[in-house]
């Protein structure tokens, strides 16, 4: 079974999308930090979906 890096990406920055949208609704930031993981979980998303679309395209 090989690890999708795609997937695992897309549904990262799936996650972090919904996770930045209930802080910014609810108002839930009261320190930065939670909208700063929600947005590091959406970078690190894009990262993996990018790398992973790279090493499935050479198979």
């Amino acid at each position: 079974m090989k690890i999708r890096w795609a997937h695992i990406g897309l549904y990262a920055i799936f996650v972090g999308s919904i996770l930045f949208a209930i802080i910014l609704i609810t108002g839930w930031n009261d320190s930065n930090i939670p909208l700063l993981s929600a947005s590091a979980l959406i970078v690190s998303g894009t990262i993996g979906y990018t790398v992973g679309l790279k090493k499935e395209s050479r198979y």
